[in-house]
């Protein structure tokens, strides 16, 4: 999830510098944005304190968010160079940064493991389903929740849920959808994540089922995982493009009027 959580900071500058952009590069830089940028090291120094931090379901959490500093420090850079009016406009790309941390560390310990165990129990229905089942070793460490590994650590969805989940956030900013369009897109592209990870699991019990006996498919089994999963997201990403492309021929036919 980190690796989501490092391309937030990347869009949201691209973002804020298209709206600065839009302002004309307006140079209307006020000093309190040094005080925000003073204010950004000082929650950061504070937050290092052993006080402001508790113990819930067994994990150290921090009271105060790991990306407030990111932000506070974003904001005081517009403020000291642009001004208040482009901060202002700046609202949802500045917000980004506060998402800099995809999931919370509480959050991802509470429900990694049940959607690791749910992917499991899916790829395995589907394998006896095929009349496949995992009686093999190979197939028992893949899909077996007693041998540790559950299909793998990496396989519960979440990671595909968060991306599409943010991109299609960017993407209704983008389009300037209504506000009730914009949290279907990202209620959808969430589930959608979950969802195509599911078939994903369930077509490489496909190939799994293909490649055994044929030493060259199963060499590959893991960028043939790759390929699938990317094939998926592809597809993902063009239907929340298209439902975008909805909203603008609709108005169309307005405008022409």
């Amino acid at each position: 999830l980190r690796s989501i959580g490092m391309l937030i900071p990347p869009v949201s500058i691209v973002l804020t510098l298209r709206v600065w952009k839009q302002n004309g590069w307006q140079l209307r830089g006020s000093w309190w944005g040094l005080l925000v940028i003073g204010a950004a090291f000082f929650v950061s120094i504070l937050r290092a304190s052993a006080e402001l931090f508790v113990t819930a379901g067994g994990t150290l959490v921090s009271l105060i968010p790991l990306t407030l500093p990111v932000y506070l420090y974003g904001s005081g850079v517009i403020l000291l160079f642009a001004g208040s009016r482009v901060w202002r406009k700046a609202w949802f790309p500045l917000g980004l940064l506060l998402l800099s941390q995809p999931v919370p560390v509480l959050t991802s310990s509470m429900i990694d493991i049940p959607l690791q165990n749910i992917s499991a129990r899916i790829a395995r229905d589907f394998a006896t389903l095929i009349h496949f089942a995992p009686t093999t070793p190979q197939l028992r460490l893949m899909f077996s929740p007693d041998f540790g590994m559950f299909i793998a650590p990496g396989c519960d969805g979440i990671r595909g849920a968060v991306t599409l989940g943010y991109l299609a956030l960017v993407l209704g900013y983008l389009k300037r959808v209504s506000l009730g369009r914009w949290v279907a897109y990202v209620i959808g592209g969430v589930l959608l994540g979950y969802i195509f990870n599911f078939i994903r699991l369930c077509v490489l019990v496909v190939y799994y089922r293909i490649a055994l006996g044929h030493p060259a498919l199963e060499n590959v089994a893991r960028q043939a995982d790759y390929a699938i999963g990317s094939c998926l997201f592809l597809v993902a990403m063009l239907l929340f493009f298209w439902l975008a492309s909805l909203k603008e021929g609709k108005a169309a036919p307005k405008d022409l009027a």
